[in-house]
């Protein structure tokens, strides 16, 4: 089976990204989950400060070099 995307440019730019960053962006959150389940369970943290889910959640997308800001 072979699956093909088809995107006019750069009218739908937009699409295009979120279409290709769709996979590090899985991977980003998957680890900010899996942070998260350490701070629980590891270092017995029940609750996070808004800010710094925020900042986690930031640096892990970073990592994979997404900007949820750039359109």
């Amino acid at each position: 089976m072979k699956a093909i995307l088809e995107f006019n440019l750069p009218e739908e730019q937009v699409e295009f990204k979120i279409a290709t960053e769709a996979p590090a962006l899985r991977c980003a959150i998957c680890d900010f989950d899996q942070k998260l389940r350490s701070l629980y369970k590891h270092e017995n943290q029940e609750t996070i400060e808004v800010e710094d889910a925020r900042k986690l959640l930031h640096d892990f997308l970073a990592e994979y070099n997404i900007d949820i800001y750039d359109e």
